[in-house]
């Protein structure tokens, strides 16, 4: 054999040897993201068991925030303060979750339950007088798409203007 041969034959023999290290990596690229979506996901969960595990645990605590959301114009300064401060609570795991669903790190159908839930709580008075006041300090897409839930609540909710014809 002569030198050019054995070269070329390096040469081809490197060039697998990059394939194959260039698939090795891009496999543990995907079971890296896979975990790491795995891990936000359980963040978030672990985030919303949390606050669900400490206002069961507290029935004046659940109580208050049943009164907030419903009527926050009944709440003393004392609760009002305890209110925000439980909304804080439930609110940035929705924040995390969003984040995640965002990122992509979470799916359409773990998405779901989270919008169902952020649904349910921003169209109650108390809960959007605690955005209108403490917003600012959340990711600020965050608080456009809880604006926008709250604004298509409102529209629906807003009874059709009368016609003429409906008049006669």
């Amino acid at each position: 054999m002569n030198w050019e041969a054995i070269g070329a034959l390096g040469e081809v023999i490197g060039g697998f040897a990059v394939v194959v290290t260039l698939l090795y990596l891009a496999r543990q690229s995907k079971n890296n993201a896979a975990a790491i979506n795995r891990a936000a996901v359980q963040a978030t969960m672990r985030g919303r068991s949390e606050a669900t595990r400490f206002l069961s645990r507290d029935p004046v605590l659940c109580a208050l925030l049943w009164k907030g959301a419903a009527d926050p114009d009944s709440l003393n300064e004392v609760e009002w303060q305890r209110f925000f401060l439980v909304c804080a609570a439930i609110v940035r795991p929705l924040e995390l979750s969003f984040l995640d669903y965002e990122a992509g790190r979470m799916n359409e159908e773990l998405w779901q339950g989270q919008k169902f839930t952020i649904s349910y709580w921003f169209v109650q008075p108390g809960i959007q007088r605690w955005l209108d006041q403490y917003g600012q300090t959340l990711y600020p897409p965050f608080v456009a798409y809880l604006r926008k839930i709250i604004a298509e609540h409102e529209s629906a909710a807003a009874p059709e203007p009368e016609t003429d014809s409906e008049q006669a």
